[in-house]
């Protein structure tokens, strides 16, 4: 039987004048639970969709209360957390946080493994190793990634 793919999407909006951060999915009882506990949630009869204004800890603040209850795909965003990022407010305690989101896990990835039918966690865990990979070589286009770089990450 077919697992049941409860995921959150957050896209762009522009909303009453500000730039904000949709939040959408297929309605279930626990999601919309869980997305009213986020601090400064709004809902938009408009656009049909849960959003909040994007302040500089929004993205933060949607995946901290989100990604522990689902898979949260955030590549509708162009940026996570911002247009412009200050990657200077990161501590190094924070490194792989920090690297973590500035280049996102590509759609296509995420897309092939909810086809796959991947498990909500199995896709979310990939998505976030993924992520670590890509961005410990940010300098490198992705195609032109081998697996020396593969050895070099997980000796890391």
């Amino acid at each position: 039987m077919a697992e049941n793919v409860n995921k959150i999407r957050l896209e762009n909006l522009f909303h009453r004048d500000q730039n904000c951060i949709a939040i959408r999915f297929d309605f279930s009882a626990s999601l919309v639970y869980a997305v009213k506990k986020i601090d400064g949630w709004k809902y938009s009869a408009t656009h049909k969709c849960f959003y909040l204004v994007n302040e500089h800890d929004t993205f933060q603040k949607i995946l901290d209360v989100l990604q522990p209850v689902t898979f949260v795909d955030y590549s509708g965003l162009k940026s996570p957390g911002g247009d412009e990022r200050d990657k200077s407010q990161n501590s190094g305690n924070d490194r792989l946080c920090k690297k973590a989101f500035s280049i996102p896990c590509p759609k296509e990835y995420v897309d092939l493994m909810v086809r796959m039918r991947y498990g909500n966690s199995t896709v979310k865990i990939y998505s976030h190793y993924f992520e670590l990979f890509i961005n410990h070589f940010d300098n490198i286009p992705i195609d032109n990634l081998t697996e020396q770089h593969i050895k070099e990450f997980i000796r890391y």
